[in-house]
């Protein structure tokens, strides 16, 4: 909320780009994408569903009128890039579950 002293940075994530963006405005914040040189956030994100998944300033920060925050994204049904699977060693074997006495036994 604006006050004196600047402006409370709200929770962005996990809220729709397209509102997230008019929250950020409503409180003079102005959000964005990392590639500052390229298309608007809005322009990025329309037509669509696009989900934020991380923010660059902490919520509950106080910045300054007008400062930007740097939002990431993911199409709606989309997955985040950024996150690295946990690989299995060894991977499960399908066939396991398609032989009797394996894993379904409590069936």
């Amino acid at each position: 909320m604006p006050d004196q002293q600047g402006t409370v940075v709200p929770d962005f994530v996990g809220t729709p780009v397209h509102i997230a963006i008019e929250k950020a405005a409503a409180q003079r914040i102005l959000l964005t994408s990392d590639d500052l040189d390229g298309p608007s956030l809005h322009a990025r994100t329309w037509p669509g569903l696009y989900w934020v998944t991380a923010q660059d300033v902490a919520p509950g920060t106080v910045i300054e009128g007008g400062a930007r925050v740097v939002v990431t994204y993911v199409v709606e049904g989309g997955t985040r890039t950024d996150v690295q699977a946990v690989p299995i060693d060894p991977p499960p074997a399908l066939i396991r579950h398609a032989e009797a006495g394996g894993d379904l036994e409590w069936l």
